[in-house]
C-alpha cells in the first residue's frame, strides 16, 4: 500500500458573528480596565506627604487691577504685606492689562500706583507687570483679539512692555496671552523681540498645563513647546488648574505628574533655564474646566509635594480670592 501523508484541511474563517462577539468582548475588557484605572486615579487615597516640603521656596502671587490703580487701601496693604512675608512670596504679578487688539493698554498705570509700588518695593519684592490679553483661540475673532502673529502688533506690545519698565518702574514683564495654542510661533517671536528691547529685565510667561501624551488638544502645551518657551524667558508660571478633573485625588495626581515631568525635562534654574513656578488656585468659581471641590489649594500643594520634584515655588491665583483659611493652608 502506498503511504499518503494526511494534509489538514484549510482552516475556515470564523463566522462573522463570532468575530463581532470577540471584538465586543475585547472592547468591553479594554473599557473596563480604563474605567477601573480612572476610578483608582480619582478615588484611591493619596500617599502621605511630608509637611513643610515646600517651605522656603521662591513663591509668587497674582494681584488684581486695583493694585495698578492704587486702590489697595492701607489696611488691605498691611495685611497683604504681612502674608507675603510670612509665606516667602517674593514675586508679585500686578495686572496691567488687558491689551487691546493693537497691542496697547487702554490706560497707563495711574499716578496712585506709585504709592502702592513703593510699599511693595520697600519689602524687597520683585514686581512684574502682568500683561494679559485674549486671542482668537479664546472667543474667536473679536475687537479685542490680540494676534501675536502680526509683526506690528508684536512691536506695539514690546513698546508697551518697555514703557511699563521705564515709566511704571516694574522690574519685569509677565505675558499671559490666553489661549496660546501649542506650537504657536507668535509667542516665541514676541519673547525674542521683548528680550531684544528690554535687555536683562526678567521675562515671565503664564503657561497652560502640560499636555498628557495621549490627549490631543491644542490648548495644552507639549513638552517640546515648553522647551522652546523656556529658551526665551527667565521664568515660567504654570497655571496648574482648570484641568476639568472631577476629584481632588485625580487633580493632585495630575499636578504631581506635571511637576515631575516639567522639572525633570527642563532642569533646575540656571543661566540657560528659567525658574519654574506652579500656580495654585484659591478661586472658587465653578466652570466647565474648574470644579472647586476638586481643584482645591490643598490638593494642588499635595500634588507638588507628591511629585518629589525640586520646583522653584508656587504662585497663588489669586490675591483677591484668597481667604484667611487659604493663607493658613499655604506653607510658611
Amino acid at each position: 500500500l502506498l503511504s499518503v501523508s494526511a494534509v489538514p484541511p484549510p482552516l475556515e474563517p470564523p463566522p462573522a458573528g463570532r468575530v463581532r462577539r470577540l471584538v465586543r468582548v475585547s472592547a468591553l475588557t479594554v473599557l473596563t480596565l480604563l474605567a477601573l484605572t480612572a476610578a483608582w486615579i480619582a478615588l484611591a487615597p493619596l500617599p502621605a506627604v511630608r509637611p513643610g516640603a515646600l517651605d522656603g521656596r521662591r513663591n509668587a502671587i497674582w494681584i488684581g487691577h486695583k493694585g495698578v490703580l492704587g486702590q489697595l487701601d492701607a489696611a488691605r496693604m498691611d495685611g497683604l504685606l504681612a502674608h507675603l512675608e510670612a509665606h516667602h512670596i517674593q514675586d508679585v504679578y500686578v495686572h496691567v492689562g488687558p491689551l487691546d487688539a493693537r497691542g496697547f493698554l487702554p490706560a497707563p498705570p495711574s499716578a496712585a500706583w506709585t504709592g502702592v509700588r513703593n510699599r511693595l518695593k520697600a519689602r524687597g519684592l520683585r514686581l512684574f507687570a502682568w500683561v494679559s490679553g485674549v486671542t482668537r483661540w479664546s472667543y474667536g475673532e473679536a475687537p479685542d483679539t490680540v494676534d501675536a502673529s502680526q509683526s506690528q502688533v508684536r512691536a506695539n506690545i514690546v513698546r508697551t512692555a518697555r514703557a511699563l519698565l521705564d515709566v511704571g518702574h516694574f522690574d519685569g514683564i509677565q505675558y499671559d496671552l490666553e489661549i496660546t495654542p501649542d506650537g504657536d510661533p507668535g509667542l516665541l517671536a514676541l519673547l525674542e523681540e521683548t528680550r531684544a528691547a528690554c535687555g536683562t529685565a526678567p521675562l515671565s510667561v503664564s503657561a497652560p498645563n502640560l499636555r498628557p501624551p495621549w490627549l490631543l488638544v491644542p490648548h495644552l502645551w507639549t513638552i517640546g513647546y515648553y522647551r522652546e518657551v523656556a529658551r526665551r524667558c527667565d521664568q515660567i508660571a504654570v497655571m496648574a488648574y482648570d484641568t476639568g478633573l472631577p476629584t481632588a485625588n485625580a487633580y493632585a495626581r495630575f499636578v504631581a505628574w506635571e511637576a515631575s515631568t516639567l522639572v525633570s525635562t527642563l532642569g533646575p534654574p540656571s543661566d540657560a533655564r528659567p525658574e519654574l513656578l506652579f500656580g495654585v488656585p484659591t478661586y472658587r468659581e465653578a466652570t466647565r474646566s474648574h470644579h472647586p471641590s476638586a481643584e482645591t489649594l490643598g490638593a494642588a500643594l499635595h500634588g507638588l509635594i507628591l511629585s518629589g520634584a525640586p520646583v522653584g515655588g508656587w504662585a497663588v491665583y489669586a490675591e483677591w480670592t484668597t481667604t484667611d483659611e487659604d493663607w493658613a493652608t499655604l506653607p510658611r
